[in-house]
Formats: structure tokens, C-alpha cells, sequence
């Protein structure tokens, strides 16, 4: 006679473990002062970050989305075949000493005023100056000029070469620089590395001016990646408007949306200044994907990075004292990219700063992957469903013991429910509350007569979740309060 008693069978795979997402972390390709090329890293200390690439904007960039984010970042230095450049100088003021810049390629896009606050004769001491590289917001401390006759901005790489002559008290030089930037084919190199590293990613940045061939380029990477079970998205950013008008900015743009469509890589346009970086406490004009990226890795993947109670963009602005628009371009003043799906800033009349108007991804008109949370919870699901699955494969399933009339053998319906049930709940435990509802659904009509390798194929089905972009409000004055709709 037994023993009286309870009895626990413990079940293992029962839970659909998966490998932990990397959400939240960005990778970065840029330029930068030094390193080696084409190396990924990760970092979480900015310092870290200075003492193997120096200045530049792959060091800015990090150390922003470090401060924001408080995420671990991974860097690739890039090659950059386009070379660095240097305006025409303005002079004003008294002398008679030409300047020349450009004897050296500048580590990044700089506005550049030299201030002479004594002057005196080029060879000979006495000279002193000042200098900003942020159009006039932050300035040197007064420096010496000596006997030299060339004047070299530590950490920029900026020279400007001084001929013969005198300068007067209060002459400036001003001129701006463009850093260098990678082509589509210095990128080979840069995603090559990116894809064999064993350091967790989620997104990745790259900082050059996005054109069509450099959208379809990242866009095939990608997708060469979903074939080993690695789902990512890329951001980037077309070129700056600068002294273009309006209509040629969209014009040029429109090309670009003419060239390429991704469901992969959301593609910001123009910028804004950064007040005040962390890394040099520069106010630079920079990419709106810089904001746009860290916001996105700042939230969970399924908000919304243009989610207006998330406040305004950290140390950015396009206002000046004035309040009138400054450097950086507004979609709400100037409308036309949004509707070609280019991601752009906006304001709010009762709201200071600066927001996101829209997070697309460039997808193509009518396509159901529309802002970059679309892209990044279906990233995670096809992750989690990956890695489940995995678990599964060379596993023996059960078939039906009878042919189908039709002579073809199909699953046993239990082994589906099994592996279905397996996958729904791996997908359920993380994105429950993220989407609207999910469903993971294995075919029962896969012919595995076959003593061959079997081929089941399943389809995940994701509801997403709607993203308020307008509220139509109707007004009335009226007698009495009606009921609510």
C-alpha cells in the first residue's frame, strides 16, 4: 500500500527562454580623430570613449547619448573618403596680414571666429587672440600668438595661416568647416565589423550625409543580418539645409525619397544646435538623428520617440533671444518633408523647446511599418520567436499515423499546439503589454511524409499598437451638456 502523498513532476522547456534583448543600445559609425578603423567597441564612460578616438563627432555623438540615454554605446571609427573642407574666410577689421585656412583637415563641422584682442606685426610678439568654435557661444581664454605666424585650435585640427603683415585690435576671422565623412563604400568595412562583434546592439547610427545609395545600402546590411536571426534598425540623415531655400531642400530631398524606401532605417532631416554637449561643452549644428536616436533608446521600444509628454529634446533649440527661428528647421513652419516620410522637428505654440514631429521609418507609402516602434516590437518578436524555435530544431515532431487522402502526411495536432503554445508564451512574457495582441499560428498542412529534413512553417501575427497623431475636436455652444459620445 502506498504512502499518502503528493507528487510534483517537474517539466523543463516549458517557458520559451530567450536570449536577452540589447534594447537600448545604440551603435555608432563616424569618423573620428584617431583609433583603429573599423573596430566595434563598446563603452560606458565617455573618457574611455576620448582616450581611444580622440575628438570628432564619434566622440561627441557618444558622449551625448551617454549622458541622455545611460545606456552603453558601441563605436566604430569609419574611413572617410570624402574629405574634410573649409569655407572662404571673412575678415573684418584693420591690417594688413592675409589669413588663409585649410592647411590641415579639421576633426569636425566647426563655425569658426578668430578674435585678435591686441594686435601688432606677424614675427612679432605681442599679438594676442581669442577664438570659438561654435559661431561665438563659447570663447578661448586670451592666448599668446608670439613670433608664429600661423595659429593651430587645440582639439580641432583647425589651422589658419597668417602672411606677412600687421593685424589690428579687435579684427576677426570667420569661416566654417565640414568634418569628413564616409562613402558608401568606406561603410562596407565599418557594418562588416558591426556584424561579427560579440557586443549587443539594437540600433545603429551613421553619421555621414544619408543619400539614396547610402539608405540602400544600410537597408540590404539589415536585412543580410535577419538571416542569422538578428533584427536591427538604422537611423541617419540627409544633408543639412543650410543656405538652401526651402523649396530647393525639398526638391533635393524628394530625390532622395525617390531613390530608396526601407522598412528598417528611419531617415531624419537637418538638425539643430546641441547647447552645450557634454564631451567639450560646444553648441554645434548638429544631425536630428542624434536626438532622434538617443531618444529612441532613452524609452521602451514600443513608445513613440515624438511622444510629446516626454518633454522637449535635451540641450536643443532652434529659437533664438528673439524668439525667432534660428539655425535648424521647423516641419510646422516649413511643411513638405513629413509627407515623404522624413523624420523632422517641430514646435508647440504653449510648449518651449524643441520635439519630434514623427518617427517614420522610410517605408513605402501604404506599408504597414510606419513609425520606428513598428519596426523595433516586430524586431523583438521575430527575436524571441528565433531563439524559441532554435531550441527546437532537429527535435523529433510526431505525424499523424494516416495519410491524408490527398497522400500527404501533416503534423500531429498536438505536437503544433506544443510548439505554438511554446513561442506565444516566450513572445506574450515580453511584449504582452506592448502590443495589442499577438498570435503565433504553425501551418498543419507542411507534407512531412518525407524521411528528409521537415519544414514547418508558422506565421507570427502582431496588432499593434495606435499611435494618436491628431484629435478632431468640434465646438459648441449649447443649452444643455449632452451625454458623451
Amino acid at each position: 500500500m502506498a504512502t499518502p502523498g503528493v507528487e510534483f513532476t517537474r517539466l523543463d522547456g516549458q517557458t520559451g527562454v530567450v536570449r536577452p534583448s540589447a534594447q537600448g543600445v545604440l551603435a555608432i559609425i563616424s569618423p573620428s580623430e584617431k583609433g583603429a578603423l573599423n573596430e566595434a567597441e563598446s563603452f560606458a564612460r565617455s573618457s574611455d570613449i576620448f582616450a581611444k578616438h580622440g575628438d570628432g563627432p564619434l566622440y561627441e555623438l557618444a558622449a551625448f547619448f551617454l549622458a541622455q540615454a545611460r545606456k552603453p554605446v558601441v563605436c566604430i571609427r569609419s574611413a572617410a573618403s570624402t574629405a574634410a573642407t573649409y569655407s572662404a574666410i571673412t575678415s573684418t577689421g584693420g591690417g594688413t596680414s592675409v589669413a588663409t585656412a585649410g592647411v590641415s583637415a579639421p576633426y569636425d563641422s566647426y563655425d569658426v571666429i578668430v578674435e585678435f584682442v591686441d594686435g601688432g606685426t606677424i614675427g612679432v610678439a605681442g599679438i594676442t587672440y581669442r577664438y570659438s568654435l561654435d559661431g561665438g557661444a563659447n570663447w578661448s581664454a586670451k592666448t599668446a600668438l608670439g613670433i608664429a605666424n600661423s595659429i593651430v585650435i587645440p582639439r580641432s585640427n583647425v589651422t589658419v595661416a597668417l602672411a606677412a603683415g600687421t593685424v589690428s585690435a579687435g579684427r576677426k576671422l570667420t569661416f566654417t568647416t565640414t568634418q569628413a565623412k564616409p562613402t558608401g563604400t568606406d561603410l562596407l568595412d565599418a557594418y562588416e565589423a558591426l556584424r561579427v562583434t560579440a557586443s549587443p546592439w539594437d540600433g545603429v547610427l551613421v553619421e555621414t550625409e544619408a543619400d539614396g545609395t547610402i539608405i540602400a545600402g544600410l537597408d540590404t546590411w539589415l536585412a543580410g543580418l535577419e538571416a542569422q536571426g538578428r533584427y536591427r534598425f538604422g537611423v541617419v540623415n540627409t544633408k543639412k539645409r543650410g543656405a538652401s531655400s526651402e523649396a530647393t531642400y525639398k526638391t533635393d530631398l524628394t530625390a532622395i525619397r525617390n531613390a530608396a524606401t526601407t522598412i528598417r532605417v528611419a531617415v531624419c532631416a537637418d538638425g539643430a544646435p546641441l547647447l552645450g554637449a557634454p564631451a567639450r561643452g560646444l553648441s554645434l549644428f548638429r544631425p536630428a538623428s542624434w536626438q532622434v536616436a538617443t531618444r529612441a533608446m532613452s524609452i521602451d521600444l514600443e513608445v513613440e520617440p515624438a511622444y510629446v509628454a516626454l518633454g522637449p529634446l535635451p540641450s536643443c533649440s532652434v529659437i533664438d533671444a528673439a524668439n525667432n527661428p534660428t539655425k535648424g528647421r521647423l516641419e510646422n513652419l516649413y511643411p513638405g518633408l513629413d509627407d515623404l516620410k522624413f523624420t523632422c522637428f517641430v514646435n508647440y505654440p504653449d510648449r518651449a523647446g524643441v520635439f519630434i514631429g514623427n518617427t517614420y521609418l522610410f517605408s513605402p507609402d501604404n506599408s504597414d511599418y510606419v513609425y520606428l516602434p513598428h519596426g523595433r516590437v516586430m524586431n523583438r518578436a521575430m527575436e524571441i520567436v528565433f531563439s524559441t524555435l532554435t531550441t527546437e530544431l532537429s527535435r523529433g515532431v510526431d505525424k499523424n499515423k494516416k495519410a491524408e487522402p490527398n497522400g500527404k502526411v501533416y503534423i500531429l495536432e498536438s505536437e503544433a499546439e506544443k510548439l505554438e503554445a511554446l513561442a506565444q508564451t516566450a513572445v506574450e512574457r515580453e511584449l504582452g503589454t506592448r502590443v495589442s495582441d499577438v498570435r503565433i499560428l504553425l501551418s498543419r498542412t507542411d507534407d512531412l511524409g518525407s524521411n528528409g529534413p521537415g519544414t514547418l512553417t508558422a506565421q507570427l501575427q502582431l496588432q499593434a499598437k495606435t499611435y494618436a497623431k491628431k484629435f478632431a475636436v468640434s465646438t459648441a455652444f449649447v443649452r444643455t451638456i449632452s451625454a458623451p459620445l
